[in-house]
């Protein structure tokens, strides 16, 4: 008997109490995950050599057989060329955005010329045609890639990665491809966190935390696992922007934008 969906909309959720919801939503849809994605998951980490990781046995908790093992232990794998071959195609594309004229004075011109200079600089400032090419490959194996943009505390720009298994949006929000609403998990160090959010951190150190083991060494790192949400504000009057733990609300504010920060490209064949 399948599990009955019974969270509320966290978007509505009084505040302190966010974390109850989400949680809830998270643990859900992580059982509903059908087999076929969970194939894709499994290898989409071992082409990206994180194969058998901690983190995503702790994600999608399901017994590894021996026939993705031998997969994934595949020294030539057909698939993988065939997607480096389209990938260094797509790296020979020229994406860079360029500021032209049409009939314009020779000012005009310069400052096209100037501003041209000032996008290729923010390209390379921040690699953003590697990250786009990443999300691309991320797009052929899992047929979807995301990445996640922003201002970080001290306002400085931000364009980075995000896997699939990572988001989470609500089926009917997101029927017709246009979700309102958008929810990111990732663990975070625990360290790192208790130096974040300071003012949590009784509620921190009661969460069990998830050991990150590298290969098969003694090193390991104390993660915790962080919910991270937004809703336009076209969907709620200001929208909203939270940040949780599985015992707490560690930021709860507006988000003032008809926009998500997570950016989707899909991989049609």
């Amino acid at each position: 008997m399948s599990k009955e969906k019974n969270y509320g909309d966290w978007v509505d959720t009084e505040k302190g109490e966010v974390f109850n919801s989400i949680y809830e939503q998270i643990s859900y849809e992580t059982e509903q995950i059908t087999s076929q994605d969970e194939y894709l998951m499994r290898s989409i980490s071992a082409y990206l050599g994180r194969k058998n990781s901690t983190y995503d046995r702790y994600l999608y908790p399901k017994t590894y057989n021996s026939a993705i093992d031998i997969l994934n232990n595949l020294s030539y794998n057909v698939i993988a060329a065939a997607i480096d071959t389209l990938v260094a195609k797509l790296s020979e594309v020229d994406i860079l955005p360029k500021s032209i004229t049409n009939k314009s004075t020779a000012e005009g011109r310069q400052l096209a010329n100037n501003m041209n200079g000032i996008i290729n600089g923010l390209y390379n400032k921040y690699d953003i045609q590697q990250k786009i090419i990443d999300e691309y490959r991320d797009a052929m194996v899992w047929r979807t890639g995301f990445m996640k943009m922003g201002l970080d505390e001290n306002d400085e720009f931000f364009l980075e990665r995000v896997y699939k298994n990572e988001i989470t949006v609500d089926a009917v929000d997101s029927y017709y491809n246009n979700p309102y609403k958008i929810i990111q998990k990732k663990i975070i160090p625990k360290s790192v966190l208790l130096q974040k959010f300071s003012n949590f951190s009784e509620e921190i150190e009661e969460l069990l935390p998830i050991e990150l083991r590298m290969g098969e060494t003694n090193y390991s790192t104390q993660g915790i696992l962080v919910v991270e949400a937004w809703c336009k504000n076209s969907y709620k009057k200001g929208g909203r922007h939270v940040i949780c733990v599985q015992n707490a609300d560690l930021l709860d504010e507006k988000w003032d934008k008809n926009f998500l920060p997570i950016i989707k490209a899909d991989f049609q064949r």
